[in-house]
């Protein structure tokens, strides 16, 4: 009796199965230290009254999904390229989201970037396949998106540029975290 590797082709699944559901475990556990900071940065951003309603509305979104971002993140598939459009034909809609997320404070702004870093990592533990795939498509699209308006306008202006380069910034910072963390595995 000969075996065709098509025969084995269920044990590899199962056994694929196992390591992932371990693997998973395993990263869950070690971003439950993460998951109770962002608990409590979020309570103390909260409590705190000089953080804008528009933040702290933002800061509300961040503690309610931090452990349910799969259909937000399946949605930005799709969302990033029509957010991109959206950018190089009327930036102000971006702009002024990004300024709802700015206050004068650097201490306060320091502690909102911080709670944004906690989600995004505890998000990164959650759906380790799909929230890098969201940000590489973030990074990408946006990119073109500011080169096609470059184009268009002829320049870029320095807070367009600023704002959305620090997002691609933000992005590509957790792209090379994600890189150095599998390297140290």
């Amino acid at each position: 009796m000969t075996f065709i590797s098509g025969d084995f082709f269920p044990l590899f699944v199962g056994v694929a199965l196992v390591l992932l559901t371990m693997i998973t475990y395993r990263v869950s556990a070690a971003a439950q230290p993460l998951r109770l900071k962002l608990a409590q940065k979020s309570e103390e951003l909260l409590a705190n009254p000089g953080l804008p309603d528009g933040m702290k509305e933002h800061v509300r979104f961040l503690a309610n999904t931090a452990f349910n971002m799969r259909l937000k993140l399946i949605a930005a598939i799709f969302l990033i390229p029509v957010t991109a459009v959206i950018f190089v034909l009327h930036n102000r809609f971006i702009k002024e989201s990004l300024d709802g997320l700015r206050v004068n404070d650097p201490s306060l702004q320091k502690e909102f970037d911080e709670a944004c870093r906690l989600h995004r990592s505890v998000t990164l533990a959650n759906h380790a396949l799909l929230m890098p795939f969201v940000e590489f498509e973030m990074i990408v699209f946006m990119t073109a998106a500011i080169l096609v308006r470059a184009i268009i306008n002829g320049v870029v202006s320095d807070n367009d540029g600023r704002d959305i380069l620090s997002v691609i910034e933000d992005r590509a910072s957790l792209l090379n975290l994600q890189r150095v963390v599998a390297n140290t595995r």
